[in-house]
């Protein structure tokens, strides 16, 4: 590769799965499967927003909850995190306490 080594991971890493199709979110990347990415890269140029659970947020790719919000822009509602940072899991967890829903865990 010109230029030496690729750079190192140094941020926390947001990977999902959408009908059996995955993607991921680290330090401000997308990258995994082509249609989520290319949904996610798109949500976040013309900052849509996503509804989690009955809440909108803001797709951005600088940080770990926008970037779900982009992912999940995809398919909405059919979006299952395998790997989640701490403020992913927050965030999901408050707002499935405050909408009595099904209690979501990483």
């Amino acid at each position: 590769m010109p230029g030496g080594r690729p750079p190192q991971i140094s941020g926390p890493i947001l990977a999902v799965s959408v009908d059996g199709r995955g993607a991921a979110w680290c330090d401000g990347i997308f990258s995994g499967d082509r249609e989520i990415v290319a949904f996610a890269k798109r949500a976040v140029r013309y900052n849509a927003t996503t509804d989690l659970l009955g809440t909108r947020i803001m797709a951005d790719d600088t940080s770990a909850v926008g970037a779900y919000a982009a992912l999940a822009s995809y398919r909405p509602g059919r979006t299952i995190v395998a790997q989640a940072p701490a403020e992913v899991a927050e965030t999901l967890g408050a707002l499935s306490a405050a909408h009595n829903a099904t209690p979501w865990t990483v």
